[in-house]
């Protein structure tokens, strides 16, 4: 993993807040593992390693990092709130962060101001939680760095939406007419989006 960039909460995991205008190896407790997947919140970085771990650094102000407590951290740490599953997909919003384990569960931590954790509450969380309990296996998970919106398909096709939904609250995850998680940023996200690039 290499990382570059404005650092002032240590979202280059350096172990500073120097801005890095290189890219730079992130090391750390990284050192040895193989990232198969890097995402983004606004001033947070996370990483899945090949074998379902996941690692957080930079700002951590809304439990975005799911460390378990909002202090910021300058080097990669494992979330041991996911010890015992293995995640195989991560994304991130704004200030929230979700992961889809391999037997199709998904957990949420971070900012809950617009209920994009699913939760029901607006309560931030610090730890990974796992919602959606009730449905079918989830097989995606969707959010975007410039939106408090999460997205999830089920094995079925059903695609649920839940945070913020053009300046409304929903607080838990609402079933679409959508087919794909993508409809779900281009037409409710402020502003609208896609939450991944398209293939042309």
């Amino acid at each position: 993993v290499y990382a570059w960039g404005y650092n002032n909460c240590g979202q280059v995991g350096s172990g500073s807040t120097a801005n890095q205008p290189t890219p730079r190896r992130v090391s750390s407790c990284l050192q040895n593992k193989v990232a198969v997947s890097i995402v983004c919140g606004q001033t947070s970085s996370l990483a899945l390693v090949d074998n379902g771990e996941v690692y957080g650094w930079g700002y951590n102000g809304n439990g975005q990092l799911g460390l378990g407590n909002n202090g910021n951290q300058l080097t990669p740490c494992r979330l041991v709130g996911l010890q015992g599953v293995c995640v195989q997909q991560i994304v991130s919003g704004y200030a929230h962060s979700l992961a889809l384990t391999d037997e199709g569960l998904l957990y949420a931590w971070g900012a809950n101001t617009y209920g994009q954790l699913g939760t029901g509450n607006k309560s931030n969380q610090l730890s990974p939680l796992q919602i959606l309990t009730e449905k079918d296996r989830i097989v995606e998970v969707a959010a975007c760095h410039s939106t408090h919106t999460s997205a999830a398909k089920t094995q079925s096709g059903q695609v649920y939406m839940w945070g913020q939904c053009r300046g409304q609250s929903i607080m838990l995850p609402h079933l679409t007419h959508f087919s794909c998680t993508d409809d779900v940023f281009a037409c409710f996200a402020t502003p609208s989006v896609m939450w991944r690039p398209i293939s042309m």
